[in-house]
């Protein structure tokens, strides 16, 4: 967070194919309202209404997405982090958060594996 005159601020585009985009927050850097999610790989068209209830909607606009990530099925995880990813978290201490790099970057297996031997070790993977 910066505040609104701070010379040092870093103003998107932040990286290739960037869609990030600066908003206001209080003082206390909360977020007003709502955000919506999508937690379905369908188009939304295509997701049929009777179907729509849990899989479309909005959380609080100062949800983390780690906490919001913990809500969903397994399904929905599984697809969403891959096999040996899911199997990670759900079997490890490791949180959604250590699967990407500082800016974001989605880290590969391999580099997972030497960031955390042993717990790869520990679950034969």
């Amino acid at each position: 967070m910066w505040k609104i005159d701070d010379p040092k601020i870093r103003r998107p585009p932040l990286h290739p194919n960037c869609r990030s985009t600066l908003i206001g927050v209080d003082a206390d850097g909360n977020l007003g309202g709502v955000r919506p999610f999508v937690a379905d790989e369908r188009k939304i068209k295509n997701i049929p209404k009777d179907e729509r209830d849990g899989i479309i909607g909005q959380v609080e606009a100062n949800t983390k997405f780690s906490d919001w990530f913990k809500d969903q099925d397994d399904d929905f995880q599984r697809n969403w982090l891959g096999s040996t990813r899911f199997e990670l978290y759900k079997k490890s201490d490791f949180p959604i958060d250590k699967f990407v790099d500082p800016i974001g970057r989605k880290y590969t297996l391999d580099e997972l594996k030497a960031l955390d031997k042993k717990t790869f070790k520990e679950l034969g993977l």
